[in-house]
């Protein structure tokens, strides 16, 4: 419903537009449910300084809370803003075009993954909330 307040979307991503229509807009792209219904979804740049600092790649199956529902030349539209929260519930292996902002991420429009949480790996660390005075950043490499 355009004129509602706020939905939550899940589909997987199909198409990613390779060059934003407005320096506002970080990804504009479509997304598809499992009943075939798709939207445009567009992630603006001001989403980046809320809860969700995601790079979106087609294929990406996505569930997104709090988004703006709307309409645009009869096309249903989906806004992520600083109020929504994106989860990325499986990784696709598609493109990952991005707006202006990839210049000042320093990238060329690659988005890196974030790894796969593993108690047993050797890059995490567990740390005690008592113990956060003496906590320090540590990179470990191969």
């Amino acid at each position: 419903d355009a004129d509602g307040g706020e939905v939550t979307v899940e589909g997987e991503v199909t198409h990613i537009i390779e060059e934003p229509a407005s320096r506002n807009q970080y990804q504009v792209l479509y997304l598809e449910d499992d009943a075939g219904t798709s939207c445009k979804l567009t992630v603006w740049d001001k989403a980046l300084h809320g809860t969700m600092v995601r790079t979106l790649h087609e294929g990406d199956r996505v569930r997104i809370y709090a988004g703006k529902p709307g309409e645009y030349r009869g096309t249903t539209t989906v806004a992520v803003t600083s109020k929504s929260t994106m989860c990325i519930l499986e990784d696709g292996d598609g493109p990952a075009p991005t707006g202006d902002r990839r210049a000042s991420w320093g990238c060329s429009g690659d988005s890196p993954r974030t790894a796969p949480w593993d108690a047993e790996s050797d890059t995490h660390q567990w740390i005690s909330h008592v113990d956060m005075e003496n906590a320090v950043e540590v990179t470990l490499s191969d």
